[in-house]
């Protein structure tokens, strides 16, 4: 591994809270200029080579498939309505995974503000395209259902107006769903908010897909559903940069750090003989370098740590010791990367502990990674009190000194064995080797 710089609060410039407020809105909104994000779930755009594809489920199918039919599917066959577009979609998905995601909207919300026509899913449902045979299936790749709330946005939103959205997405049924419980959630969002129209049975019936708005028209809800392929949203971003831009004072945690970067020179002193001396709880071969990032962690006014060197110099190998030495100090750990193979190479590494603490990950947002997930939590002891749970970490560390002690005890016996044992050597040696020595013998 090469080097480790560890950035605190002393090192570089301060953020001040204006130059973070500024930092932050800037890019929240340059994140709200870039429309297409939200379009696909709140928006009426038109068919055009760069739209992102959207097909009306209604008129090719008279009932809801996968919301209110637990392990539903559907079925396009060539030659068959919206094969050639969930074909399209198929495709897209495949090829931008981490860009694109395929999604099912049911029911939908329809009308038209001053400024925008909106077209938007209530609920949507992650969902997968698998090639069968001649035909594509399209089935639910997750059992979380989400509550859309981008039709019900505008610009300048009130707090009242916020808190009635969160009212409602507290609320969001989960699968399987059933048509009451679909009914008593529409009756929570009518509830929030009084001037939404429903148009609808809500009884997983699909009727023909609706024309677009022309004139000003109140949001209403309707009995249809649709496939479209959307981004991955930015929304949420934006919402928390917002936030950090309104915090108050010039502390922010770790952003100056992060801003500002590690740095090129190291902010903490740590000598060689402090990290041998150290107890740090690496489960894996390191050396020293790879040890004193640990100890850069542990250091109160260490921020950031920037970890550097060509592959294949234990940077993935470090990340999973890191993680066992901080888990193991009580403290939380959440390792993220861009690429799931980074994150695949320290998985499979710390599944070689065959700990049912360690990993808990997620890989990827299918159901099987989330079952897996779920499966390794359910098998966590969570029973133990957290007076009970000290109390046998007290007990494991006063028997690990007492062997620990034991062994010191033990090899300062031998290394004194060794002494005496060479002083014996010496003496005859010494006695062979003298000389005019008169033999004494009993009489």
């Amino acid at each position: 591994m090469g080097n480790a710089r560890g950035g605190g609060g002393g090192g570089g410039p301060s953020l001040g809270r204006e130059f973070r407020a500024a930092l932050c809105s800037t890019y929240a909104d340059l994140l709200g200029r870039q429309r297409t994000a939200t379009t696909p779930f709140a928006q009426w755009s038109h068919a055009t080579r760069r739209a992102h594809e959207f097909v009306w489920l209604g008129g090719a199918f008279d009932w809801e498939r996968l919301l209110l039919n637990a392990g539903g599917q559907l079925v396009f066959r060539p030659g068959e309505p919206l094969y050639d577009e969930v074909h399209k979609m198929h495709g897209t998905a495949r090829l931008n995974p981490y860009e694109r995601e395929l999604l099912y909207g049911y029911p939908y919300v329809i009308g038209r503000t001053r400024d925008r026509t909106i077209r938007g899913p209530l609920l949507t449902l992650a969902v997968e395209i698998i090639a069968e045979g001649d035909h594509l299936q399209v089935q639910p790749a997750d059992d979380l259902v989400r509550f859309n709330s981008l039709p019900f946005r505008v610009e300048g939103d009130t707090e009242a107006h916020n808190g009635a959205l969160n009212r409602i997405l507290d609320q969001t049924p989960a699968l399987p769903l059933t048509a009451d419980a679909l009914s008593g959630f529409v009756d929570v969002v009518v509830r929030e908010l009084p001037d939404l129209i429903i148009d609808a049975v809500l009884d997983g019936s699909l009727k023909a897909p609706p024309a677009e708005p022309r004139s000003l028209t109140p949001l209403r809800v309707i009995d249809q559903a649709a496939l479209f392929v959307a981004p991955k949203t930015n929304y949420f971003l934006r919402s928390d940069l917002d936030g950090i831009a309104k915090v108050e004072g010039s502390d922010c945690g770790v952003l100056a750090p992060l801003v500002r970067g590690a740095g090129g020179e190291a902010q903490v002193d740590i000598t060689d003989g402090q990290i041998d001396a150290a107890r740090i709880i690496f489960p894996f071969p390191s050396n020293r370098a790879q040890r004193r990032v640990a100890l850069l962690l542990d250091d109160d006014t260490t921020h950031l740590v920037r970890v550097e060197g060509p592959p294949g110099t234990g940077k993935s190998l470090t990340i999973a010791n890191l993680a066992c030495h901080l888990a193991a100090s009580g403290k939380r750990v959440l390792i993220t990367s861009q690429k799931d193979k980074a994150l695949e190479v320290v998985d499979d590494k710390l599944r070689e502990l065959n700990l049912a603490e360690l990993p808990m990950t997620l890989l990827r947002h299918d159901r099987d990674s989330k079952g897996e997930l779920l499966g390794r939590l359910d098998r966590v002891e969570k029973r133990r009190a957290a007076g009970e749970v000290e109390a046998h970490y007290v007990t494991l560390e006063e028997h690990h000194a007492g062997e620990a002690s034991a062994l010191v005890r033990d090899a300062e016996a031998y290394a004194a064995s060794l002494l005496w044992e060479n002083e014996i050597e010496q003496a005859d040696r010494a006695v062979k080797n003298a000389r005019n020595l008169r033999r004494i013998s009993a009489t």
